[in-house]
């Protein structure tokens, strides 16, 4: 069973990925209003965000980038990333133009090396 759907280019609240948000946008040296402006979104929408509201996998780059933090780690943390090969072998797969639904199975396999990496078992 995945952790989360896409819905409306939506992508479901993963444990913690608003707690990322906000430590990132902290280490960035960023308020919620610089966010929001640069964005073009209320500094309400970056504090909902940060309180595990739905973000879109759009903002979610843009924030990526904005924050120059990696995208994986936004979506599941971790101290122990899985290898990097690993990932550029798993993008190697996919067309170069991502669809909404490419990046959540790209997601949710990350998601699995992670685990793996981690000793853990994935789903």
């Amino acid at each position: 069973m995945r952790k989360y759907q896409s819905k409306n280019k939506q992508l479901a609240d993963l444990p913690g990925i608003g707690r990322r948000l906000k430590i990132a946008r902290k280490q960035a040296g960023f308020n919620q209003m610089e966010v929001g402006e640069l964005l073009g979104k209320a500094p309400t929408t970056v504090s909902a965000w940060e309180r595990g509201d739905k973000v879109s996998t759009d903002v979610l780059g843009k924030l990526s980038r904005l924050y120059k933090k990696d995208i994986t780690w936004l979506l599941i943390g971790g101290e122990d990333m899985p290898p990097a090969q690993k990932i550029k072998e798993l993008l190697e797969n996919y067309p170069k133009q991502f669809t909404l639904d490419d990046l959540d199975e790209i997601a949710y396999k990350i998601y699995q090396l992670t685990l793996t990496a981690k000793g853990l078992k994935p789903e």
